[in-house]
């Protein structure tokens, strides 16, 4: 659901929402733009692992249009979202590593 909706933290000018709902493109660039130098790739899957982490920050959320908050707490599923943008970059990191050799 967030990232359908994360765009509407932008709107309402929540800086935990908007930067973490950016951390998804940035991970999709890196992930599949394999045509961009390897080290560009690295910068952006660390830039991607920065700004997800700011969806630590993220207390409430909003529920629908009448204006009701809900609370969201980091669990099972913001894990497994930074663990896959770890992986990507450490596998960046250490492909970088075979090719200097």
């Amino acid at each position: 659901m967030g990232l359908f909706l994360g765009w509407a933290g932008i709107l309402v000018g929540s800086l935990f929402i908007s930067l973490s709902w950016v951390s998804n493109f940035l991970y999709l660039i890196s992930l599949l733009a394999t045509k961009l130098n390897l080290k560009t790739q690295i910068k952006l899957s660390g830039a991607a692992i920065i700004l997800g982490l700011f969806a630590i920050g993220i207390r409430e959320l909003l529920e629908n249009a009448g204006g009701k908050n809900m609370e969201v707490y980091v669990g099972f599923g913001y894990i497994t979202w930074m663990i896959s943008f770890i992986y990507l970059f450490l596998d960046q990191v250490r492909e970088l590593k075979v090719l200097s050799k």
